[in-house]
């Protein structure tokens, strides 16, 4: 059911000082430290666990007839 469901994951590298040989970018250098650094983005199935899932399902379900940009009031109204 949602097993097509996908999340886009962004991997940062950065092999600034690295001395190991950099095989996988074939392009044109830029000649500065951009050379070793890299951005990578993929889509793939997010992986949490069903107490997790379910902790996120109640936070949501209880924030959700509070309207966006509203602050809430918290504690005990006082009474005059």
């Amino acid at each position: 059911k949602n097993g097509d469901l996908r999340a886009p994951y962004v991997e940062i590298f950065d092999a600034r000082g690295c001395d190991a040989k950099n095989s996988q970018y074939t392009g044109p250098k830029s000649g500065d430290m951009n050379d070793d650094q890299c951005v990578k983005v993929s889509m793939a199935v997010p992986k949490v666990s069903e107490a997790t899932a379910e902790k996120k399902r109640q936070e949501f379900l209880g924030f959700k007839e509070t309207a966006i940009n509203v602050p809430q009031i918290a504690g005990k109204t006082k009474k005059y």
